[in-house]
């Protein structure tokens, strides 16, 4: 915690100042339920994943991107699934400059999968595939937080992600077109509120849930 607290500092200090090696396997023994129990719920198929082809660099982009080979698949905890078809394109995790010294390596196998899963529903270069805006995006940020504590990523590190994701990631109303989010300073003022809330609450996933939607609302 001691640890962490430092992270939360320099990402805070990057707040005020901030206007490729791909690691493919899951965690060992991570790939688990974690809230529920069954043998059928809290999985992935079809790991380790394979990314293949020539890197792929999209405008505006600094990191090289690749396709998924086959594909893969999420059983969530309340028995969703969810699939990045064949040809998914990725990049790993999507981690906004600012957060990198609190969550680190944005390729770290704990954010890859999940990542790839997320990319498929509503990453750059994926508009051509079956799953793109399908479903509601609070789900699927939502999704991101599940899969990512199945393979093994801590909670408090899965929770600022799932922030970070909510607040600056993209939102898309039921036609599948791109809703406008904040400004680039709101977002940042909301995220460093949140990092200080939820080292203080050590909340919850829907206390999280709970405290992003009352940012919405206000």
């Amino acid at each position: 915690m001691v640890r962490l607290r430092r992270r939360i500092g320099l990402a805070l200090l990057a707040f005020a100042a901030v206007g490729a090696a791909y690691v493919l396997q899951p965690s060992p023994g991570e790939t688990r339920c974690t809230d529920v129990a069954g043998a059928d719920r809290c999985r992935f198929d079809g790991t380790p994943l394979d990314l293949t082809g020539a890197p792929v660099y999209l405008p505006g982009k600094e990191e090289a991107f690749l396709h998924t080979a086959h594909a893969l698949r999420f059983v969530g905890p309340d028995g969703v699934v969810w699939t990045a078809p064949a040809g998914t394109l990725t990049d790993g995790a999507t981690i906004p400059r600012f957060l990198e010294p609190l969550l680190g390596d944005r390729q770290s196998r704990d954010y890859v999968l999940a990542a790839t899963l997320h990319d498929a529903y509503c990453g750059e270069g994926n508009e051509a595939l079956p799953t793109y805006h399908s479903r509601p995006w609070p789900q699927v940020h939502r999704m991101l937080y599940d899969a990512l504590r199945v393979n093994g990523t801590p909670p408090d590190r899965a929770r600022i992600m799932f922030a970070a994701v909510y607040l600056s990631g993209p939102r898309w109303d039921a036609s599948g077109k791109l809703i406008d989010r904040d400004s680039e300073a709101r977002i940042k003022l909301a995220l460093a509120d949140f990092l200080r809330w939820a080292e203080k609450a050590d909340p919850e996933i829907e206390a999280v849930e709970h405290w992003l939607e009352g940012q919405d609302r206000d």
